[in-house]
């Protein structure tokens, strides 16, 4: 029963995009953080994040349950190594179970093209595999950038489906989506970020969330949401080359995701 549940809430959800978007720090913020990047997990809604990493760096993300079923269960995985002033990252997900199943190839690359100002785009392949229907495969391009008005405030801008890709036979076009963000720095230890979030067919989504590290290795992270209305937080631990994460996110008539993050710096450039 619990798999038929999970089947019916797949199509009620847009196939093919993300249903459960990478990064527990993101999740942790209510997705509110496209304009303050710095991680390897920004390869689908802002790629031009991706500009802020140092050195090199393999993560991995794992939803095990999202709203208790483990049929949707999500899992990423990134690698991203840096030039003298390009950084190219390369992922992996997978979606579903047995009677639904995405599973994501991402090639992304973020550059920085002037002193404040960096881009970025992410190509992705995804295979659908539906018991009895078949298998097919959906090519879309994810594509964003991030302006340093000041060292403490960015404004940033990205559209996931820039090509208006759809699924083979559906006569729909996947959704393209709009994102602008604001990324705030109070003083040194607060961050706050705000985003809009815009499909065509549905209302403005905002988001809003809080970063604040009290010590140098403990991240505390809340954020809100609407359309819909969903609450969030989380923290990291940073030890050593580790970077790890833990976000929840509660939706008012879904339930709660648990999610976990782990990052390791391979090198520091």
């Amino acid at each position: 029963m619990k798999s038929l549940l999970a089947f019916i809430l797949i199509f009620q959800i847009n196939i093919c995009y993300p249903q459960i978007l990478p990064g527990a720090r993101q999740t942790a913020l209510s997705n509110a953080d496209i304009a303050n990047g710095s991680n390897l997990f920004n390869i689908e809604v802002n790629p031009a994040g991706l500009n802020g990493i140092s050195g090199t760096e393999l993560g991995v993300f794992y939803s095990p349950s999202p709203f208790g079923m483990k049929e949707l269960s999500t899992g990423y995985a990134v690698f991203s190594y840096g030039f003298e002033n390009l950084r190219l990252s390369l992922g992996y997900s997978n979606y579903g179970f047995e009677l639904y199943k995405e599973n994501t190839l991402y090639f992304s690359a973020g550059k920085n093209l002037f002193n404040n100002f960096s881009a970025g785009i992410s190509l992705s392949l995804t295979n659908i595999s539906i018991k009895n229907y078949g298998n097919t495969n959906v090519f879309r391009i994810n594509c964003g950038t991030i302006y340093s008005v000041r060292n403490d405030f960015n404004i940033a801008f990205s559209i996931q489906n820039l090509t208006n890709s759809k699924v083979k036979n559906d006569s729909q076009p996947l959704p393209v989506i709009y994102n602008f963000g604001l990324a705030y720095s109070p003083v040194k230890d607060i961050s706050l970020n705000l985003a809009a979030e815009k499909e065509v067919r549905f209302n403005t989504s905002l988001h809003f969330g809080i970063e604040f590290i009290p010590i140098e290795f403990i991240a505390l992270r809340t954020g809100i949401a609407n359309e819909p209305d969903t609450f969030s937080g989380g923290a990291g631990i940073f030890y050593s080359r580790f970077n790890f994460s833990y976000a929840f996110k509660n939706h008012n008539e879904l339930g709660i995701t648990h999610q976990i993050e782990l990052i390791y710096k391979i090198t520091e450039q």
